[in-house]
């Protein structure tokens, strides 16, 4: 399995966790796709990607280092129990939209429409 698949099935997993966490919090489906929250989300993830894009040698070996991925699943789903526990369930709004907009750059990833964030800021030595 390419390294973009799996990231898709592990964002899925994630995905459907958050889901049904939010559904154990008794979370009102409106919470989650309140568009400021969603846009809050979004910007996350572009800035998260844009960062991994900068440095993609460094970003590629952390990545594909199977602890970072646990790691990653971990501070996303117990973060975000935490901070919704702490500070309200608009965390979880905030979350659905960063993994929204990870899907949809996947997607035009996948089919050619952007090219691959490694590509994103190609220096010339």
């Amino acid at each position: 399995m390419n390294s973009r698949h799996r990231d898709a099935v592990l964002a899925t997993g994630v995905t459907v966790c958050v889901l049904v966490l939010a559904r154990a919090m008794a979370v009102d489906p409106n919470v989650l796709f309140r568009p400021g929250l969603l846009l809050l989300g979004a910007a996350g993830a572009l800035a998260l990607e844009l960062l991994m894009a900068w440095v993609p040698d460094v970003s590629r070996q952390l990545w594909n280092d199977v602890r970072v991925q646990i790691l990653a699943v971990v501070v996303v789903l117990g973060g975000g129990v935490v901070l919704a526990t702490l500070s309200g369930v608009w965390v979880f709004g905030v979350v659905i939209g960063g993994l929204a907009t990870y899907f949809v750059l996947l997607v035009f990833v996948l089919t050619g429409i952007v090219p691959g964030p490694e590509t994103w800021f190609e220096r010339s030595d």
